[in-house]
This record gives C-alpha cells, sequence and structure tokens, in this order.
C-alpha cells in the first residue's frame, strides 16, 4: 500500500517567501523548500497497481498556468500541530 495525493508544486516566488518564514523552533521538522506543494487531493492508502493508474490519469491532464497568492497560514494538530500551511487564493 501506498499512501497517494496530487499536488502540483508551488511557484518560486511563493516557496520563497514561505522559505523566509521559517524560524528555528524546538521539536520543528522543517520540509525541504524543493517539497513545497499545493494538495489538490488526497487519495489516501492504495496499492501499487490502483497508484500506476491514478498516475497515469494525471499524466493526461494538461492546464495553463494561473495566479497564486497567499490568503493565510494556520496548523493542522490543534494544541500539538504538526503541520503548518498556507491557504492560497
Amino acid at each position: 500500500m501506498i499512501r497517494l495525493f496530487a499536488a502540483i508544486p508551488v511557484p518560486t516566488e511563493i516557496s520563497d517567501g514561505l522559505y523566509r518564514l521559517r524560524r528555528p523552533i524546538p521539536g520543528t521538522r522543517w520540509t525541504e523548500q524543493s517539497d513545497y506543494h499545493l494538495t489538490l487531493c488526497f487519495v489516501g492508502d492504495i496499492d501499487n497497481r490502483q497508484a500506476a493508474e491514478f498516475a497515469d490519469e494525471l499524466s493526461r491532464i494538461e492546464m495553463n498556468p494561473f495566479p497564486l497568492k497567499i490568503s493565510s497560514l494556520d496548523v493542522f494538530g490543534g494544541n500539538d500541530p504538526h503541520v503548518l500551511w498556507a491557504g492560497l487564493a
């Protein structure tokens, strides 16, 4: 089983801005800037065959670029946050 989601890379000007927000916080493990992404769909745990089919379908999608800007920052995890996320508009 593989945990799968569909995502697109974040434009450099946005990832640069998010990267500059990083601060040393005890217990924090920051994601590498090259891994910043916009999650489009969380698929969940699927087998290798389904993952290959999903990847094949995704490879057929063609899109033009579109504008993005950060609209908010928040965390997942409530009182024990483990993910910092940026809302985009």
